[in-house]
């Protein structure tokens, strides 16, 4: 799944694209989708501002659950444990364009070597 979770995101795939793949996961697949993209995340520790990117490129209100979460944690690397709890399968399915969003404009930050 990460594999496919990392060519996901490396093609860029509109936010339509992406989240029709991930509704034709079944359920297991759903949940191991999340549970990839949300380590991948983690591994970025994504910065607050790039949260706020990530909800406009995904097309998502700041009244979202998944938004309301991580906008609210001053590191969300820390919320997204949270994120990965919602049950409600349109919060699942916004959670996914999120931290899809999020990895992308994460990875794409250049990273400091010390």
């Amino acid at each position: 799944m990460l594999t496919n979770i990392l060519e996901l995101a490396a093609t860029r795939p509109s936010l339509r694209q992406a989240t029709e793949w991930f509704a034709a996961l079944g359920d297991d697949g759903r949940t191991e989708a999340l549970e990839a993209i949300a380590a991948c995340c983690r591994e970025l520790r994504p910065r607050q501002s790039e949260v706020v990117t990530a909800a406009e490129r995904a097309g998502l209100r700041d009244s979202d659950e998944p938004c309301v979460i991580l906008k609210r944690s001053s590191m969300p690397e820390r919320a997204i444990p949270r994120v990965l709890r919602l049950q409600a399968e349109h919060d699942r399915s916004k959670a996914f364009a999120l931290l899809l969003a999020l990895f992308s404009i994460a990875k794409e930050r250049p990273q400091h070597r010390g």
